[in-house]
């Protein structure tokens, strides 16, 4: 019976699609550097000037000189395989998932250029950002 329950966690472990590395390599190129917004449309969809994401699943607007453009409640973001979710606790609970959340199919990342395709709640919006190493 361990032995099958055993098999049984590590067909589960061995499926569970891209790996510890691959992942971790991801969050790397994202935290690297502020990426800026080069295309975007439709234009008012976008994240303004750019974004800043920090090792500790936060992530802030920049401002067009590049600076954090600080904020009072958190903003937290997660990427898992190619989909990531940013969600922005300033809405209260009832309105966060309708209002503060957005969700990204992300078509291309790489150190210098991140492409999403959106997913939630506008799946209308593409955004091309560049990297602009600190």
């Amino acid at each position: 019976m361990r032995t099958y329950l055993f098999s049984i966690f590590f067909l589960l472990l061995s499926c569970s699609g891209e790996s510890p590395a691959v992942e971790q390599s991801a969050h790397q190129k994202l935290e690297k550097g502020k990426w800026i917004v080069v295309e975007s449309h439709p234009q008012e969809k976008g994240f303004g000037y750019g974004i800043k994401f920090s090792p500790d699943k936060q992530y802030f607007h920049t401002d067009s000189k590049g600076q954090i453009i600080p904020t009072m409640r958190e903003k937290v973001y997660s990427l898992s395989g190619d989909t990531l979710t940013m969600v922005d606790y300033k809405y209260e609970p009832r309105f966060r998932h309708t209002k503060g959340t957005q969700i990204f199919y992300v078509t291309e990342l790489s150190d210098e250029k991140l492409s999403l395709k959106g997913i939630y709640p506008d799946s209308t919006v593409t955004m091309v950002l560049k990297n602009e190493e600190m």
